[in-house]
């Protein structure tokens, strides 16, 4: 194989190089440990991202409280939708406490009202309790005040 064809296709070596369409070649060492250091850093930040909202769950006379901490947002929700499939089988009262709720976004905001349906149709009630004032006025602004049972 002549240069000529090198700059016209791309080349995998078995010697450890990729030849790049310019005609360079990188060490693939290099290479892969350059890019096994950006796939742990993207990965220590995405398990700092789910980290960024606890739930604490605690059930008591049919009743089950469920305490959110953190962030309620698109990386986060997907969790509590798993653990609210669960708990929905269960016959009970729910009642999200949300007073170290900082920050909820729409997807937070789809489960509770999944959440209240579900519930509904069960004939149960659901009530969230301890409403932050900033999460308050997201819940007032997007309506969800006259939709959810809310407590103070």
């Amino acid at each position: 194989m002549q240069v000529s064809d090198c700059k016209k296709h791309k080349i995998i070596n078995k010697k450890t190089k990729i030849h790049l369409r310019l005609g360079f070649f990188i060490n693939m060492k290099k290479l892969q440990k350059s890019l096994n250091i950006c796939y742990n850093y993207q990965k220590y930040i995405k398990i700092q991202w789910r980290k960024n909202m606890d739930i604490i769950k605690n059930e008591n006379n049919g009743c089950l409280t469920i305490k959110l901490v953190g962030r309620l947002d698109k990386i986060s929700s997907p969790i509590l939708d798993e653990q609210l499939k669960t708990e929905l089988e269960k016959d009970q009262d729910i009642i999200f406490d949300l007073s170290d709720l900082v920050y909820i976004s729409s997807a937070g905001l789809r489960i509770l009202l999944a959440t209240q349906k579900a519930v509904k149709a069960k004939n149960k009630k659901m009530t969230v309790i301890n409403v932050k004032p900033d999460v308050l006025d997201i819940l007032t602004v997007t309506g969800f005040v006259e939709i959810l049972n809310i407590e103070k």
